[in-house]
């Protein structure tokens, strides 16, 4: 047996030791993160881990003689985290540095230069520095993680490009680069475009809570999502909202009749005292202050109530109270 194959044999039989451990750190990487990002605004698509297959790892030895070691191959175990937005990477970034040790970081944008196509990846290899203690993270010191960042535009270029067997440029013929040129320059324009509409949801969302104190003018604006779920908040500080419940509110409600969020202030108030004598009879219907909205609805306007999928009891509660609307 060559020196190579010896040497392949003793980090495989390395790894199999060791694979219970690497997955552990996973495990603990993505609990780690979950945490860390749980606490932030950050939006996250997906948050994915895995061990690297055997059969990877041997092909890879194969094309390496440089390698006598695991800690030569810092992926071994790779944790991906997938942004909705590019801005947020450099967060991400931040909350990594903060939360490991990290033994090496990469921005590939760097790596790429103008007239390279592909996109931009964070990449980070990480361990659990010494203040993780305690025998949940003993067997776990001195194992790598790699921690790859991206947006979720550039996760799908990842993917479908590595589907297609094409790992890096060089592996692309010369004919194709070109439609994959083209892939990318339509993934940075759309990437701009979400981070434009981003930018002017925020300032429309800033716009809204700056009319909370007029009254009038508050409540002189366009029933949309955003307008519906500040004036639910506003009318019912002390309940969370759904945006769920709310979605199925916008989809039933009738546009003709109700128009701006006076409307519905206008029918919050007629069916004030019937929707508090259903609430007194069973608050556990009214989790939400979006709950509030659509009984509210459902006492005033027969059509709504045709069309939102209220429950039996909640159809009862309508006939019953429904004197007491003003």
């Amino acid at each position: 047996m060559s020196e190579q194959n010896n040497n392949i044999s003793k980090l495989i039989d390395q790894y199999r030791e060791l694979l219970p451990a690497y997955e552990k750190l996973i495990t603990e990487v993505q609990y780690t993160l979950g945490e860390k990002l749980e606490n932030t605004t950050i939006e996250i698509a997906n948050l994915l881990g895995r061990t690297k297959k055997e059969k990877s790892l041997i092909d890879k030895l194969k094309n390496r003689n440089d390698i006598n070691n695991l800690d030569d191959i810092p992926d071994i175990a790779g944790v991906r985290v997938v942004c909705l937005y590019e801005a947020d990477l450099t967060k991400v970034k931040k909350i990594i540095s903060s939360a490991f040790d990290v033994i090496k970081c990469e921005d590939k944008v760097d790596a790429l230069g103008v007239d390279r196509m592909g996109y931009r990846d964070l990449q980070f290899v990480v361990r659990f520095g010494s203040r993780f203690k305690g025998p949940r993270y003993d067997k776990l010191k001195g194992l790598n993680c790699e921690i790859q960042v991206r947006n979720a535009l550039q996760d799908a270029w990842s993917i479908i490009s590595h589907r297609l067997v094409y790992k890096n440029e060089s592996s692309i013929p010369d004919k194709l680069k070109r439609d994959f040129n083209n892939v990318t320059s339509l993934l940075e324009i759309a990437q701009g475009v979400f981070e434009n509409i981003r930018e002017k949801r925020l300032q429309y969302l800033k716009d809204i809570a700056e009319l909370k104190d007029k009254p009038e003018d508050f409540l002189s604006q366009p029933i949309d999502h955003d307008t519906l779920i500040a004036y639910t908040k506003r009318r019912f500080p002390k309940l969370p909202t759904d945006d769920y419940i709310n979605s199925l509110l916008l989809r039933d409600l009738d546009r003709d009749k109700f128009k701006t969020l006076a409307d519905i202030d206008d029918a919050v108030n007629k069916a004030e005292q019937a929707v508090e004598a259903y609430w007194n009879e069973d608050s556990s219907w009214f989790t939400a202050g979006t709950d509030f909205l659509t009984k509210t609805m459902g006492f005033v306007d027969i059509n709504f109530r045709k069309k939102h999928p209220f429950g039996e009891k909640t159809r009862d509660a309508f006939e019953k109270y429904s004197d007491l609307i003003k």
